[in-house]
């Protein structure tokens, strides 16, 4: 026993040597790291007054620390940190909060014979007649020959008569979730279940079809599709039911596009004060209350919205919608049910990106074709502080939600993650990371700057020189 305590300190302190040895190789260089611009377009004048706060990390100890204020060149600082212990470079983005609705059963799975015999079994232990849906399905599969596909058409109103509501209300650590398909769904409660069916009743369209599809051509599986998928390819009027909202406090307000398809009205009548935004609570154990669901305020079916993004300081919601192909923002006040402020944004394009980031008082959209930046006055009033044009490459947005941003003067500056051209859609990334960061600068007449910075980690060999896990991460600041 004492040999194997003897052998396990000896590789204890062969690595802590290793480690100490490759940190004092790399603390003797941190003064040499340097940032030379790849490419760039504008006038690096525009980025005068941001600060790029950039570090560099190797397999979660080792960092870099550089401090890049733009028109100051002489006042650059690096910096050099081992962390003993490990370094997280997790992104500071939020989770997501608020309530999530959708519509859709899936029929995305994979089913052996005696599965859907369970998830029958599930209901019926609950005390809860089984979808007919489901029932259909079971027949369907059962009647399909191993080793062929069977397909069945039927209108959703010979199953049901109203949608289906499934949701997930997160408010960070209490998490509610129902789900028909759910094998868990013996560990929900049925009646939190039915309080949120019957009060969002909304029948579904007469002529609605599913097309229903098993699929038995390997391993004896029964794969069953989505049922609504070959109708949105043929261009069938649908519901699909999808939500929006957030969180202030211990309420969730949300609401969801009351329109089909094909940019129809559904009959919301049955709900209780019709469509409009919705809240419900926490109750004094941190657990979802059912019985606070409420119907805040009416909203106007004639927007169709977009996203709602709380404003804690002030208790108001900042309600995105589109009316007349339009973009408007409407500041809500939950609490007295009125609509204070109605703000024009910006025209539709037929294909747009959508991007959103809310910093204190300053909040910044883009639509792929315009960047917008408003900001909340001492008054409470929002008011447009930018409007940029900007180019459906001028970011990538695959990587946009890990960006930052900064407002100075009537520009705003974003500071990305270092891509090249096939990083985007490559795995490798992940793998190895870079050390670099793009900046890119915008005012009234568009991209005043854009420039594409690597680190001389990178470009002098340091990061094969130290093989791992490099990743990186960076801040933009205004001085």
């Amino acid at each position: 026993m004492k040999k194997h305590v003897v052998v396990l300190l000896a590789v204890l302190a062969l690595l802590l040597t290793a480690v100490t040895v490759s940190a004092a190789v790399l603390i003797g260089r941190e003064d040499d790291v340097t940032h030379r611009v790849l490419n760039q377009q504008g006038d690096v004048s525009a980025a005068d007054g941001y600060v790029v706060h950039a570090a560099y990390k190797l397999d979660d100890h080792p960092c870099w620390y550089s401090r890049i204020p733009f028109g100051q060149p002489d006042a650059v600082e690096n910096d050099f940190r081992f962390h003993r212990k490990r370094l997280s470079f997790n992104r500071e983005f939020a989770g997501f909060m608020g309530v999530d609705m959708d519509n859709n059963l899936p029929m995305e799975l994979e089913l052996q014979s005696k599965d859907s015999e369970y998830f029958g079994k599930c209901w019926k232990e609950a005390g809860k007649p089984v979808p007919p849906v489901l029932e259909e399905y079971d027949k369907l599969a059962k009647q399909t020959p191993e080793g062929s596909v069977g397909t069945k058409v039927f209108k959703l109103s010979e199953l049901m008569d109203y949608y289906p509501i499934f949701w997930h209300i997160s408010f960070g650590d209490t998490i509610n979730s129902w789900h028909t398909m759910s094998e868990w769904l013996y560990a929900y409660d049925i009646g939190e279940a039915e309080k949120m069916e019957n009060y969002f009743r909304i029948p579904v369209l007469p002529e609605e079809t599913c097309t229903l599809t098993v699929d038995r051509r390997e391993n004896g599986y029964r794969e069953g599709e989505d049922y609504r998928e070959e109708e949105a390819q043929e261009g069938r009027e649908q519901f699909v039911l999808q939500s929006f909202g957030d969180v202030l406090g211990n309420t969730a307000y949300f609401t969801f596009d009351p329109h089909t398809t094909e940019g129809n009205p559904v009959d919301t009548s049955q709900i209780p004060g019709g469509f409009g935004l919705y809240a419900v609570s926490l109750d004094d154990n941190n657990q979802v209350d059912y019985d606070t669901l409420t119907t805040c305020m009416p909203l106007d079916p004639a927007y169709t919205p977009w996203d709602i993004v709380a404003d804690p300081d002030s208790g108001h919601l900042l309600y995105f919608a589109l009316k007349d192909r339009s973009l408007w923002l409407q500041v809500l006040d939950p609490q007295e049910g009125k609509i204070l402020q109605q703000l024009p944004l910006w025209q539709q394009e037929d294909d747009y990106q959508w991007y959103r980031v809310a910093d204190g008082n300053i909040y910044c959209i883009t639509s792929g074709r315009y960047l917008d930046v408003f900001r909340k006055n001492d008054d409470g009033i929002y008011s447009l502080a930018l409007h940029a044009p900007m180019e459906d490459d001028t970011f990538c947005w695959d990587y946009l939600y890990e960006a930052d941003f900064a407002f100075h003067g009537d520009s705003m500056a974003v500071v990305e993650r270092y891509l090249e051209p096939d990083d985007a859609s490559r795995e490798i990334y992940r793998d190895r990371g870079h050390c670099g960061f793009r900046l890119t600068v915008l005012d009234e007449s568009g991209v005043a700057y854009q420039g594409t910075y690597l680190s001389s980690l990178e470009t002098e060999g340091r990061m094969d020189e130290f093989p791992g896990n490099w990743t990186e991460k960076a801040k933009i600041t205004v001085e």
